[in-house]
């Protein structure tokens, strides 16, 4: 997972040469809509939208947006990733170019679309931290076995939950489990022969 944590941060126009005011990721039927506003840009040639490859820890390209070069007002930006499955998470950051050819990089966004099956899983914030709010839905009370497998594969970390009347729960990421390092880890639910995952992008 090395080298997929470069994040750039607003500092004021003299930092960077684009102040970011906002940066998401929504979920639709069938696509994930990209969206970003900025507030400042110098010589801004455009961004690159990538998105993390889970399986290889690396962040890949997906398209390209002009910029504006130089300006001090707001502007929108949007991007639309169809290539996209239910029940799948999706990290995405910003790669900006400069006219000179420098580059700095957004920080992360999550977005993740839910299928109707009964057993779902949600975690907010994603990119997670030890206060991230893990969430277990189901149609159906009852118990869950938890798994949490950490960046190198193993599973460090193993639950047997039991939900309530609405068959719902939710739990602090470090209720589950206690975070050794950066990287991606990934929480794997079952319950009555039913097996749902998600992915959480954590860094420090």
């Amino acid at each position: 997972m090395n080298g997929m944590f470069e994040f750039g941060t607003a500092q004021g126009p003299s930092a960077l040469p684009v102040q970011y005011l906002s940066i998401d990721a929504t979920p639709e039927e069938e696509q994930i809509d990209l969206h970003w506003v900025t507030a400042y840009e110098k010589d801004n040639r455009g961004f690159t939208v990538q998105r993390l490859n889970t399986s290889t820890g690396q962040f890949e390209s997906l398209g390209w947006v002009d910029g504006y070069g130089t300006c001090n007002m707001i502007h929108h930006y949007s991007f639309i990733d169809k290539e996209v499955v239910a029940e799948t998470d999706y990290f995405y950051r910003l790669e900006q170019s400069d006219i000179n050819g420098s580059t700095s990089y957004s920080d992360v966004v999550y977005a993740r679309i839910q299928d109707t099956d009964e057993l779902n899983i949600t975690v907010h914030p994603n990119p997670a931290n030890a206060s991230s709010v893990l969430t277990i839905g189901s149609t159906i009370a009852g118990t869950y076995t938890l798994d949490v497998t950490d960046p190198t594969g193993k599973i460090c970390g193993t639950r047997i939950l039991t939900s309530g009347k609405d068959g719902q729960l939710s739990y602090r990421i470090d209720q589950l489990f206690s975070i050794t390092s950066t990287g991606l880890y990934t929480i794997t639910i079952q319950k009555e022969g039913n097996k749902n995952s998600i992915k959480l992008l954590i860094f420090k």
